[in-house]
Formats: C-alpha cells, sequence, structure tokens
C-alpha cells in the first residue's frame, strides 16, 4: 500500500531553499553587529575606527598622512 508522498518540488523548497534562506537571514544580523575594527595613528597620536568589512585604511583620517603606521 502505497500512502501519500510529498511532490518534488515541495521536498526541495524544504530541504535545500529553507536552510539557505535562514542561513542568509542570520547572517546578516551578524554582519550588521560586526565589531569595528580600531586603528593607531603613530604621526598624530590620534585613534580611528572603520566597519570591519572595509579596506585596510591607507591614509589617517584625522592628520591624512599615508605613512600613519610606519615607525
Amino acid at each position: 500500500m502505497d500512502g501519500p508522498s510529498i511532490p518534488l518540488d515541495i521536498l526541495v523548497l524544504v530541504i535545500i531553499v529553507m536552510p539557505v534562506c535562514v542561513v542568509v537571514l542570520f547572517g546578516t544580523f551578524t554582519f550588521r553587529r560586526m565589531t569595528p575594527l580600531a586603528f593607531h595613528c603613530r604621526r598624530c597620536d590620534g585613534d580611528f575606527t572603520r566597519k570591519a568589512h572595509l579596506r585596510f585604511p591607507t591614509i589617517c583620517p584625522r592628520c591624512h598622512a599615508a605613512d600613519w603606521n610606519a615607525l
């Protein structure tokens, strides 16, 4: 006796698409709450922060020195 079966479309939706949607949802929440990176300029002795997803800073935003990280 063959019981009622789940259609293939619903099965694909439940097994593949729903977990991907949950991962994307939780990933956006985590991405918004990432701690910003802190840097210290050795030229002007100032501190500044940047969002974690941005590139490494090339200049200090306070004194605009390109060698802010040099000794």
